[in-house]
């Protein structure tokens, strides 16, 4: 018996549009949107990035930054991932808030002080 998920390797994200060299060549008022990611070439000549993404059922839209200000996808990306990371605390916390009121609740545990 054979499983769908056989040779499926987990491969992380690989960007195929928004790469440097794409980024260089796009023209003013050009839009890349890849993986949450945005690049927008500006009039001035300056790249903007931006971010847009679900988490906890909630969209994101934050503009990360300029080129000229030292923003870069890997800025992005890194923001994308810690917003995602704290989202995955919260919800921890909560359950496991939750959790305890509920065995204070039925005598499992004494209540805290």
């Amino acid at each position: 018996m054979t499983f769908r998920s056989e040779g499926v390797q987990n491969v992380a994200k690989r960007f195929q549009k928004l790469t440097r060299g794409q980024m260089r060549k796009m023209h003013t008022g050009d839009r890349v949107f890849e993986h949450g990611v945005m690049f927008e070439r500006l009039a001035n000549g300056d790249g903007l990035f931006s971010v847009n993404f679900m988490v906890d059922r909630r969209r994101v839209h934050r503009t990360i930054g300029r080129e000229s200000e030292g923003a870069t996808r890997t800025t992005a990306e890194e923001f994308i991932s810690k917003t995602r990371h704290e989202a995955r605390e919260g919800r921890l916390a909560l359950q496991l808030h939750f959790l305890e009121m509920s065995a204070t609740r039925f005598g499992l545990m004494s209540a805290p002080p």
